[in-house]
Parts: C-alpha cells; sequence; structure tokens
C-alpha cells in the first residue's frame, strides 16, 4: 500500500472474499474467473490476491484489462462493482503465481460509490477504536 497522503480517498485494510471476472476479449468474450481476497478497499479502488498461472499475470500485464468484482454477501457492500486492473504484481515464480491486482472503479455508478464510501467510513470508526 501506497502512503496514505498520497490517496485521494481513505483505503482501508479489509480479509474479504470475493469473485473476480477479468475480460480479456482479444481471448475470449467468456471472462477468466477468480476467487480472491480483497486486502484493502477504498470508495474507488481495492486491492485483490489470488493464485493464477504465470501466463495469466502476463496477460494482465499487456493492456488495461476490464473486471467485475463481486463481493460474497458482506454486509454494507455493492453486491458487484465493475472496474479495471490498474497494477498488477506477481509474488514467486513458476507455473502457478500468487498475484496482487490494483483495481480502479473508475466509472463506477455514485450509488455504488456512496455504498463503498459508507462501507469505508464504518471501518475507519471501527479500526480507530481498537487502536
Amino acid at each position: 500500500m501506497s502512503d496514505a497522503k498520497n490517496r485521494r480517498y481513505p483505503r482501508v485494510p479489509v480479509d474479504l472474499q470475493a469473485t473476480l471476472y477479468i475480460l480479456i476479449p482479444e481471448e475470449t468474450f467468456q471472462p477468466m474467473i477468480h476467487n480472491v481476497r480483497v486486502c484493502d478497499l477504498s470508495e474507488r479502488g481495492a486491492m485483490a490476491e489470488f493464485e493464477t498461472h504465470e501466463t495469466t499475470v502476463k496477460t494482465l500485464l499487456r493492456a488495461t484489462r476490464y473486471c467485475r468484482l463481486s463481493f460474497q454477501e458482506e454486509d454494507g457492500l455493492p453486491q458487484k462493482v465493475i472496474g479495471k486492473a490498474v497494477w498488477v504484481q506477481p509474488i514467486g515464480s513458476g507455473d502457478t503465481v500468487k498475484c496482487r491486482l490494483g483495481l480502479f472503479f473508475e466509472d463506477a455508478p455514485e450509488t455504488t460509490v456512496a455504498t463503498l464510501r459508507a462501507y469505508v467510513e464504518k471501518r475507519l470508526r471501527e479500526l480507530s477504536r481498537s487502536e
């Protein structure tokens, strides 16, 4: 995570299970589907971690990829958010690698942004109480 001073929107640590759909139109119109762990979240972005094939990481690095993040029944979160992958970090080497993916919810509807903002603000309050 980069320094909080450099962020436009507050980002909070989370540990949420979600499903990530990644569209690779030059290969197929069926999205790649991955079970992911969302490790931080803001009203305009998220970081997800998942295991995948090294070839998938290379495909993600070649161009901007549009994604849908579907949260699994988490109170206070939208059911799905559309965004684009703007940052990819492979961890390790070999046929299967762990991957961190930064998502930007660029054109999310205002209702989705407001829902995410409320969730982040609630989480920030919870974190400040536990310190």
